[in-house]
């Protein structure tokens, strides 16, 4: 039974208890106490009055110390109602039925009313809480896999001298990615073993040199690591062609490579599949190149990315060389970048490197008619033959 139950039981005990004092507190009216009777106060199996009244106050007192044992063991070991107890037949306050479905009510008391609010805090048991199997991971782990460079104009990439190598894409052309690096030094050390692979003279192009065979390469041109090239410009075809030879020969590719090809990837993910990329490159200004220079090795190096990445231009510019462009005029471009250290029989290279240096190098400095043996007038002519019609973005 409930607490309601319980209640009437302890006033039901009690009642009776009152009931026999009041009995024996009246006197009888038996055959025994009749006075002159033997037996009154004094026959065998009768006990006096004083001890008569002493026998029932001490049975009093017993049945009352056993009631109150009775009651406290009740209390105790739940019986009675408990608050942190649920009843027989009701499920736990920390069993959640599913949703829209009423918990059943007790056994033996329908319409039972609620149990009074309990205080959580004091009889909850201590709440662990475990991750979630699905909940939805941290922010930072929902970002994409590839973070898209912010695009940039020429003149923003010009004034960028960043302090760590940064990879950005260029507005004009987004299949164009710009890497700039802080020194020529770490340039160097990136791109270095992609132009012995891909561009310089007298080298392999079936398989990477390792550090010390580069080393060597480079002294024998009489050139420095740092300033071996200015700048660097390849396509997404070489350069996965450059990342595939060094995982089939296991050479060792240093930090700065390894930056390079997770930049390649990068870049490779965010250009739609089919359509090419480039990767270019410059380091900032030093005294070994000014500023004017920077800019312009800058300019250089985006004609190169748009022959790479735009096939109407580059179809553009095989036209030009391989037909409007006379003999003469293309040995006189093979023999100043043969000088230079680029491959002279490679000849898209050599149409690629003409078109960028008529059209997109305007510092003196780098190239002019004394650097082909041409006069202004032809070196103009020339430079007229790949800009008229030439699909600029």
């Amino acid at each position: 039974m409930e607490g309601g139950s319980g209640d009437d039981t302890v006033r039901l005990t009690r009642a009776g208890l009152a009931r026999s004092a009041a009995q024996a507190a009246t006197p009888t009216t038996s055959r025994s106490e009749v006075p002159g009777s033997p037996a009154h106060g004094s026959g065998r199996g009768e006990l006096p009055p004083h001890r008569g009244g002493a026998v029932l106050a001490g049975l009093l007192a017993l049945l009352i110390l056993a009631t109150a044992g009775v009651a406290a063991l009740w209390w105790r070991e739940g019986i009675g109602p408990r608050e942190d107890r649920p009843a027989a037949g009701v499920a736990s306050p920390d069993a959640v039925p599913p949703a829209g479905i009423a918990p059943p009510p007790a056994a033996g008391a329908p319409g039972r009313p609620a149990d009074p609010p309990r205080d959580e805090a004091a009889t909850a048991a201590p709440l662990v809480i475990l991750p979630d199997p699905l909940a939805a991971p941290p922010a930072e782990a929902t970002r994409p896999p590839h973070a898209d460079p912010p695009p940039l104009s020429e003149p923003e990439l010009v004034a960028l001298l960043p302090a760590e190598p940064r990879v950005l894409r260029l507005r004009e052309n987004p299949r164009v990615f710009i890497l700039l690096f802080p020194t020529l030094e770490e340039q160097g050390a990136a791109l270095n073993r992609m132009a012995a692979l891909i561009e310089k003279a007298g080298l392999p192009r079936d398989r990477l040199l390792d550090d010390d065979a580069l080393a060597r390469a480079i002294r024998e041109q009489g050139e420095a690591a740092a300033t071996w090239y200015l700048g660097h410009d390849y396509n997404g075809s070489d350069l996965a062609r450059f990342f595939a030879l060094a995982e089939r020969d296991r050479i060792a590719l240093n930090p700065a490579e390894l930056w390079v090809r997770d930049r390649f990837h990068e870049a490779r993910a965010l250009v739609a599949a089919g359509d090419e990329v480039a990767l270019i490159s410059t380091a900032n200004p030093d005294h070994r190149m000014d500023h004017a220079m920077r800019a312009a090795i800058l300019r250089h190096e985006i004609g190169h990315g748009h022959f790479f990445t735009l096939p109407a231009l580059r179809a553009h510019v095989l036209q030009v060389w391989r037909e409007r462009f006379q003999e003469r005029d293309r040995q006189a471009f093979r023999s100043f970048l043969g000088r230079e250290g680029y491959d002279e029989s490679n000849e898209t290279l050599m149409a690629n490197e003409a078109m960028a240096y008529l059209v997109f190098t305007p510092d003196p400095r780098f190239f002019s008619a004394r650097h082909v043996g041409r006069t202004e007038a032809e070196v103009a002519r020339l430079r007229e033959m790949m800009r008229s019609g030439m699909p600029l973005p």
